[in-house]
């Protein structure tokens, strides 16, 4: 069903985007490297996988529209279907991962996660100036207050519980996505050496 809209990858104004995309996370992080990208189909199951080598782009909620049939497609994940648009926020956000520094299983925190997730998510939108998942940022900036309360009590734990990765009963998937991007967002925000920030959050500590 998404033959159709995977010829889009394909266009000038697609690769005009991405490539727009790329020259500013340059400007922002002149460090960065870029590893080959794959766009690939898959099973609805993953999204993107940096390898050491290159980078794969499982795309397939990234193409679905308004015209794609959805019967049997889990429910959860139909809420990541954003469309072609996106994938240019979408690729520089792969490719803050590739940049970034993982910290050691013994340090490897619910907040360590959330600051990686996050600032992929903080920088893709200092790029393309549009949020990863607008729902996400729509529930987090009402629930605020009460979601750092919660979070604050847990953060330096081990356990990722309804803050990452997986489905959530009491609040949408990936909500930590959402606190380590206002953190960095912060962060940013005071940082009197903006390119020093960026490097920070590359380079966790």
């Amino acid at each position: 069903a998404v033959r159709r809209t995977s010829e889009t990858l394909k266009s000038d104004e697609t690769c005009e985007r991405i490539t727009g995309a790329l020259q500013r996370l340059e400007e922002l992080y002149p460090e960065a490297v870029y590893p080959d990208m794959y766009f690939m189909i898959g099973d609805l199951s993953n999204g993107g996988t940096y390898t050491g080598y290159g980078v794969d782009l499982a795309i397939e909620a990234y193409l679905a529209d308004e015209n794609t049939p959805l019967s049997g497609v889990n429910a959860d994940f139909v809420k990541f279907i954003q469309g072609p648009d996106s994938i240019p926020g979408l690729v520089v956000h792969e490719y803050v991962h590739v940049q970034q520094r993982y910290l050691p299983p013994d340090r490897d925190t619910l907040l360590a996660h959330s600051l990686i997730e996050g600032s992929a998510n903080f920088i893709e939108y200092l790029v393309c100036e549009r949020y990863d998942n607008d729902e996400l940022q729509a529930y987090g900036d009402a629930h605020e207050a009460e979601l750092w309360a919660e979070f604050e009590k847990i953060m330096n734990g081990y356990d990722f519980g309804d803050w990452l990765y997986v489905e959530s009963d009491v609040r949408p998937t990936n909500t930590g996505y959402y606190v380590g991007y206002k953190i960095c967002e912060a962060y940013y925000a005071k940082a009197s050496d903006k390119h020093q920030a960026v490097c920070d959050m590359m380079n966790l500590e």
